[in-house]
């Protein structure tokens, strides 16, 4: 039998946990403020929660009032609606983790308003499957209101 390499399959999260550690061991400013908001939503992208939580916190300890970086990281130009909606929901998630209402009020308000548009948007068929794929977002109930909603009548 021939000897072989280990597979090695979290690369990517041995990366994160040096850039992790290569932030906590950081001087705060707002320079580093910018690059915990970009880790929080890395993280978050690689469900890496603890990391997340724990970094957004730091984040928002560097300016509680203002928690506009954070929201910026997670608000980032994509090509699709469908990813842009779910950025806003893991925003909201993180903003329930973090027990900043302020935050994820303002993801649920983004949310609310790129859905009616991406509804609102779409021909009669792709509107039943954007309902269905909010439905797997969000709940039945909130596809419901979508459709039934004057405006998409």
């Amino acid at each position: 039998m021939a000897n072989r390499k280990p597979v090695v399959p979290d690369a990517d999260i041995r990366e994160l946990r040096k850039d992790y550690k290569a932030l906590m061991k950081a001087e705060p400013s707002p320079e580093h403020a910018a690059e915990l908001a970009v880790f929080v939503r890395h993280a978050h992208e690689m469900r890496q929660l603890n990391m997340a939580m724990h970094t957004g916190r730091m984040c928002l300890d560097e300016d509680p009032d203002d928690p506009t970086l954070l929201v910026d990281a997670y608000v980032v130009d994509r090509d699709e609606d469908e990813e842009a909606l779910r950025d806003l929901l893991d925003l909201a998630d993180i903003g329930r983790y973090l027990d900043r209402d302020d935050i994820r009020t303002t993801a649920e308000e983004r949310f609310d308003t790129l859905a009616g548009d991406w509804i609102r948007n779409a021909t009669e068929a792709e509107q039943r499957h954007r309902l269905r794929t909010l439905t797997s977002m969000k709940d039945r109930a909130y596809a419901d209101a979508l459709r039934d909603a004057d405006r998409f009548a």
